[in-house]
């Protein structure tokens, strides 16, 4: 178990998760999950910080460029097919694995303080899909079934509205409602589109609609001068639109 530090230097969070994902312990699990079954061209332990630190929200990588990535901090070259030939099913298992040691070893951290409003969301930080926080798809527009928070001043009737009606009109720096969001019965889930978080929900021909009430909560980016739009299974009770928000980000 490691300790996590008690401010944001980078050299200690570096030093951290060089702790929590040593080279020994990467180079086991691979073994262990028969990521890595002899040695190879491909370092495992190489690969996985290429591929952690090579990605972020909205960030979108080709395999080309995580070659060279792998090249520049190998300081070796590799040839394109020995380096796709490492995206297999056994890639997935072990970055899995490191996945459940990092969230096992966070939990059990003593330096690791939950508020009390986060103490009933361990969940949160499982694998499970116990809970979800999506950005809004772009052409998402909702039907706004009630509001979750209280304004001051003239409030506009919103139940029953169109989310895409109302947003120009709206001036509160957080917004915070139930929505009803509709699709059919045997819909499937196809590609993201590209800049899109919220997978888009295709139709088939003559199945039954069926409608789900979810939580939206969104913030407003004063120098984009619009919302920044979030939907949750997360009630209002458990977490703030704030902290909801703050979760994906």
């Amino acid at each position: 178990m490691v300790t996590l530090p008690g401010n944001l230097d980078p050299r200690e969070v570096e030093k951290t998760l060089n702790k929590m994902f040593s080279p020994d312990w990467l180079r086991e699990a691979a073994k262990r999950v028969k990521y890595v079954q002899r040695e190879r061209k491909v370092d495992p332990v190489i690969l996985f910080w290429i591929l952690v630190l090579g990605f972020g929200v909205g960030v979108q990588r080709t395999i080309a460029s995580l070659r060279r990535d792998y090249e520049t901090a190998s300081v070796e070259s590799i040839v394109a097919s020995a380096f796709y030939d490492r995206f297999t099913e056994g890639l997935v298992k072990f970055l899995k694995e490191c996945l459940a040691h990092g969230i096992a070893d966070l939990t059990s951290c003593v330096s690791l303080t939950l508020s009390e409003k986060l103490q009933g969301f361990k969940d949160l930080v499982v694998n499970d899909g116990g809970h979800f926080v999506s950005r809004l798809k772009s052409g998402a527009n909702p039907k706004i079934v009630s509001v979750l928070r209280s304004y001051r001043g003239n409030a506009i009737d919103l139940t029953g509205k169109k989310l895409k009606d109302v947003l120009p009109r709206l001036k509160w720096e957080v917004i915070d409602y139930l929505v009803e969001v509709e699709f059919k019965a045997s819909a499937s889930r196809t590609k993201k589109p590209e800049g899109d978080t919220f997978e888009v929900y295709r139709p088939r021909n003559g199945a039954s609609k069926i409608r789900e009430t979810f939580r939206l909560v969104g913030t407003f980016d004063e120098e984009a001068q619009e919302y920044h739009l979030y939907i949750t299974d997360i009630m209002p009770e458990q977490l703030s639109a704030e902290d909801t928000a703050l979760l994906y980000r």
